[in-house]
């Protein structure tokens, strides 16, 4: 695999993370790759990338971050990257005494996907604080 190629390889990664990261939200995909929005609209483009792929309600269905659309890349649920972003996210939740919009907000995702995190690290057995009322 020649340099190029695989910098696109990661590119798109990288692209699709932040999509999914933000449930299709291309602003803040931007944000979040410290990008342009226009920037990132004419990469999405360029790599034939479908934005609603990544909304909440294709991801609900609980078959990994990304879709089939991946170019031969996928990080599936029980993938280690996978679980890095599950604990970085409940180790921001209890940095912020488990107050989900504030540790959403510092990690630049949507209250809604800090809630799918949560439900999956629940499946995974990992013990969730509900409430900032000391409750488990």
């Amino acid at each position: 695999m020649n340099l190029e190629k695989l910098l696109r390889v990661f590119e798109i990664l990288a692209i699709e993370t932040a999509l999914a990261c933000a449930n299709g939200v291309v602003s803040q995909a931007a944000r979040s790759l410290e990008m342009n929005h226009s920037t990132l609209w004419m990469k999405i483009k360029r790599y034939e990338i479908d934005v609603e792929d990544f909304r909440d309600e294709m991801l609900s269905n609980y078959h990994g971050v990304f879709s089939g659309k991946t170019r031969g890349l996928s990080i599936h649920p029980g993938s280690v990257l996978r679980h890095d972003m599950i604990k970085a996210a409940m180790d921001t939740l209890e940095k912020n005494d488990w107050n989900r919009t504030h540790a959403s907000a510092e990690l630049g995702i949507s209250v809604r996907t800090m809630r799918n995190l949560i439900n999956e690290a629940t499946m995974l057995g990992m013990c969730i604080q509900v409430s900032r009322r000391g409750r488990k």
